[in-house]
């Protein structure tokens, strides 16, 4: 090859890839200006952007914004207020030192624990500390409300590690949806490839400037949810193909269970998206990877570490995934972390009274919860006497 040969190519590689910059830079600087009037943004909060926000944390992803009250209402009408306090919890001011003598639970979570369908007071964990101070002259049990919709078991032992340890708690409570495990595999990339949503694997000092990219970020972004949508979309036409008709008295549409169907378009459908997360490769995650981490964490802190399982609420009747409970609550056993199963709590209960959606329960349905952890801390000895 000739030197004028050499010499053409590298001047065409210099302008494409002036040409690429340049793209790029008009872009990110669209995108910045549309940023800043709120007309694009870099999450998929959906209606709870008004909480909502990016984390400063690269890690994490998002969190509950700090110092913020808005109005929200439950399915039912009643309008509630949402309110947090300096660092962004649902919940009061608490000093990182506790006072002498008392014990502290912090309640870590996604919606269930945040209390998406209820005001702060009949979320579980403020309804457990009520219960834990009855009686008591002056309150020596404290049930911090950590919870932020979205957070799955990655995040939420992420949030505690970076942000919460620092509350020196006693007691770890942990509100697990069964959707919790399903991207949790993902999110430790994410956390791996430092907190950038990659489209495609980047070195490091990429990522770093990427990380600073508005217009990047939201495509990545874009991109990401519609892999998300796609792999389920796929994962539930494979489901239905290969796991037949629904059952005979399975709810169908128009019946009083009728408002999953809605929300969720089949049974099938439903039982689907709660049970992709304790199977193939995100379980594995969460059996080799997650669980011991959390065994880790506990032996670390020396702290007790406990799974509040949460079921899915509806149809509990013929509830058809009561083999997902018994398959996490084997494997947090494995790793000597203790398990407290609802199921058996609500499955007494019509679903209409303990929640609206089937997913997060209402003030009765936190109100159970509370009672049962209540006896589950008392049976198991993980909380000093109350006397």
């Amino acid at each position: 090859m000739k030197i004028a040969d050499l010499t053409g190519w590298a001047k065409g590689v210099l302008i494409a890839l002036f040409a690429v910059m340049l793209v790029f830079t008009v872009c990110e600087g669209v995108a910045r200006v549309l940023w800043s009037k709120g007309l694009i943004r870099l999450d998929n909060f959906g209606v709870m952007r008004n909480y909502m926000k990016e984390s400063d944390d690269n890690y994490l992803s998002f969190a509950l914004s700090p110092d913020m009250s808005v109005m929200s209402k439950s399915y039912q009408g009643e309008s509630f207020e949402i309110a947090t306090n300096q660092d962004g919890l649902r919940d009061f001011d608490y000093p990182f030192e506790k006072k002498k003598g008392t014990f502290r639970i912090v309640a870590l979570g996604d919606s269930i624990t945040f209390g998406l369908a209820v005001p702060a007071e009949d979320t579980f964990p403020k309804l457990l500390e009520k219960r834990l101070n009855d009686g008591l002259a002056d309150g020596k049990y404290e049930v911090i409300n950590a919870g932020c919709p979205g957070y799955n078991t990655f995040f939420e032992r992420t949030f505690y590690e970076r942000h919460m340890r620092k509350y020196a708690p006693d007691l770890i409570l942990i509100g697990y949806c069964l959707n919790d495990g399903k991207d949790s595999q993902y999110c430790y990339a994410f956390a791996r490839g430092g907190g950038t949503n990659s489209l495609i694997p980047l070195p490091g000092i990429v990522r770093k400037v990427l990380r600073r990219s508005v217009f990047y970020r939201h495509m990545a972004n874009r991109v990401n949810i519609f892999r998300t949508l796609l792999r389920t979309w796929i994962g539930m036409r494979v489901h239905k193909k290969a796991g037949g008709p629904q059952p005979q008295n399975s709810p169908s549409a128009g019946s009083a269970e009728d408002k999953p169907l809605q929300i969720y378009g089949s049974y099938e459908n439903l039982k689907f998206l709660f049970s992709m997360g304790h199977s193939g490769d995100a379980w594995d995650y969460m059996e080799q990877k997650e669980l011991p981490q959390w065994a880790e964490l506990a032996r670390r802190d020396k702290v007790a570490v406990v799974f509040v399982i949460f079921p899915v609420f509806f149809s509990l009747d013929h509830y058809e995934l009561g083999h997902i409970h018994e398959k996490l609550k084997n494997a947090l056993e494995k790793e000597g972390l203790y398990a407290l199963d609802l199921l058996p709590y609500y499955q007494n209960k019509r679903e209409e009274d303990i929640s609206d959606d089937c997913c997060h329960p209402n003030r009765e349905g936190n109100h159970i919860a509370s009672e049962a952890i209540y006896e589950f801390l008392i049976q198991k000895k993980l909380i000093p006497s109350r006397s």
